[in-house]
């Protein structure tokens, strides 16, 4: 009888549903907490601002990284740099913009990529691995030496932005 009881305690443990971690949205890096302090109206993406569908592909493809943060080496410098999602909500209705801090030799520079636009299902960004890639509509191909940004809307159309010259080019891989 002691035995069965001890088991019954046990199962509740092991039979409740594990829960998620939260994605790394809560621990960002301080050169992006910085830019963020300095315009609170703006929030990182995060992974419950993706509707259903788009969180469970998330989740699937990228883990628990955050959606909004890209940590990225763009150029030979090995300086890190960060692309950023943002989100500004009015009402039921919201902004996005995508910016880059951009490291320099003593601090970053903020160049966007995106301006701010709403009404669309929030993107997501991520570190693009340096390559070969192909323009979706144009065929054009780029090489990518070091680090991207990729931009994506899940299941809709992906852009990598890439360094050059100390300008950003763009990419669209799929559409």
């Amino acid at each position: 009888m002691l035995a069965a009881t001890a088991l019954v305690l046990a199962l509740p443990a092991h039979a409740a549903p594990a829960k998620r971690p939260a994605t790394t949205c809560t621990s960002l890096p301080e050169p992006v907490r910085a830019y963020l302090r300095s315009d609170p109206q703006w929030k990182v993406v995060d992974i419950g601002d993706l509707d259903r569908e788009d969180q469970q592909s998330w989740l699937e493809n990228s883990g628990h990284a955050c959606p909004g943060l890209a940590v990225v080496k763009l150029d030979g410098s090995g300086k890190t740099s960060y692309g950023v999602a943002q989100l500004r909500r009015q009402g039921s209705k919201f902004q996005e913009k995508i910016v880059v801090l951009q490291a320099t030799d003593k601090d970053y520079r903020r160049v966007t990529l995106l301006e701010p636009f709403g009404d669309a299902p929030v993107h997501v960004i991520w570190r693009a691995d340096p390559g070969r890639f192909k323009d979706f509509y144009t065929g054009r191909r780029a090489i990518v030496r070091y680090d991207g940004i990729g931009i994506e809307q899940i299941s809709a159309n992906t852009f990598i932005h890439y360094l050059v010259g100390g300008k950003f080019k763009t990419v669209q891989t799929s559409g």
